[in-house]
């Protein structure tokens, strides 16, 4: 008996060290026309976290602590855009386009 309770007692606190604890910024950059932006940087200043984007527009910041964020947006060409107060939630993907 004390061994199935110390069993069921590691079972929980792994469940609870394997759980999720950070998030994900998503989304698609695009032109006037709606087509994608290739090579689109996206990042968050007040960090190091960063990406570009595919040959599509889509980007993906992941393994963000949950919290808000300012994401900045550019590329050549175009005018450089910030989005403010964005969101970020444990085990969730924000969506951005």
């Amino acid at each position: 008996m004390k061994f199935l309770y110390r069993y069921i007692v590691l079972i929980l606190v792994s469940s609870l060290l394997i759980a999720g604890t950070d998030g994900t910024i998503r989304g698609r950059v695009t032109d006037e026309k709606g087509e994608g932006l290739p090579g689109t940087q996206v990042y968050i200043p007040s960090t190091s976290y960063g990406t570009m984007t595919d040959i599509d527009g889509n980007y993906y910041l992941i393994n963000l602590s949950p919290k808000n964020y300012d994401l900045m947006v550019s590329v050549i060409g175009y005018k450089q855009t910030t989005y403010q107060n964005i969101l970020v939630s444990v085990n969730r993907t924000t969506n951005l386009d």
